[in-house]
């Protein structure tokens, strides 16, 4: 009796089955708040959805990209484009913390950013 060959996992299939994997958290300190807020790495939908808006209007530069990467502990969103007009009204220096840190977790520049604007 001959033995079964163990099926091998495709690479396509290994790399489908990351989207099952935690999202990569960072905390960030925010002091002026007194609280620690977590940063997320984006999506592929989510950098393209960001980089898109980005080239329609220019603006909302902090909420858009706040929203897009601010979550709990888990990597759970907790903003969306709904919570921009409250998010204008925060803090600029605390966001700032948190901006700075989505940036370079999502290997986002200014650079880029302003390229995306320009497109």
């Amino acid at each position: 009796m001959k033995k079964a060959k163990p099926m091998s996992v495709s690479l396509r299939d290994r790399i489908l089955a990351t989207k099952a994997l935690p999202k990569k958290v960072v905390p960030v300190e925010v002091p002026e708040w007194g609280l620690t807020v977590y940063v997320r790495c984006m999506t592929g939908l989510e950098r393209d959805r960001f980089e898109l808006a980005q080239r329609k209007d220019h603006g909302d530069i902090r909420p858009r990209l706040f929203a897009s990467t601010t979550c709990d502990e888990n990597g759970v969103a907790l903003f969306s484009e709904a919570d921009f007009a409250d998010l204008r009204d925060l803090d600029a220096n605390a966001m700032d913390r948190i901006i700075m840190a989505a940036m370079a977790l999502n290997d986002v520049s200014k650079e880029g950013i302003e390229k995306a604007g320009e497109a």
